[in-house]
């Protein structure tokens, strides 16, 4: 499995930067509970192992296959790897839950796993409405 391209690592490097500002913002003003974090974490996963395992067990998997996408050898890859990517933040998130003190830390985790997942959905949705409607 390949790393990010060097376009989404800038992009999740920007949202990273973005969501921590937003975080610490937010952080003085709404108290989060580690329970609020470790059930996004629950659900985002189960969310996205159910897309890639539509696509697994589809023919859509041959068709993301042959097409090529930048910084990517095929449009499956891309996503295998920012599912891999996905999925890593996801676990990542439950020791940051469980060993924040206060919700400054926790609250940018959250707001970015959420960006992260949202952007994997509508990228997913993207390229496949583009291959029905070819």
């Amino acid at each position: 499995m390949r790393k990010l391209s060097k376009k989404d690592s800038s992009h999740a490097v920007i949202a990273f930067v973005v969501c921590t500002v937003a975080g610490l913002v937010i952080s003085r003003y709404i108290a989060v509970n580690t329970w609020i974090s470790a059930m996004l974490s629950a659900v985002i996963m189960i969310v996205m192992t159910c897309i890639m395992l539509s696509l697994f067990r589809s023919p859509m998997r041959q068709v993301l296959y042959e097409k090529k996408a930048d910084g990517y050898s095929s449009q499956w890859e891309q996503l295998a790897v920012k599912y891999t990517y996905l999925m890593c933040l996801c676990i990542a998130l439950f020791p940051v839950s469980c060993f924040a003190v206060s919700g400054w830390i926790l609250a940018p985790a959250i707001i970015y796993t959420a960006v992260c997942s949202v952007s994997f959905v509508w990228q997913t949705g993207a390229i496949l409405m583009r291959e029905i409607n070819d």
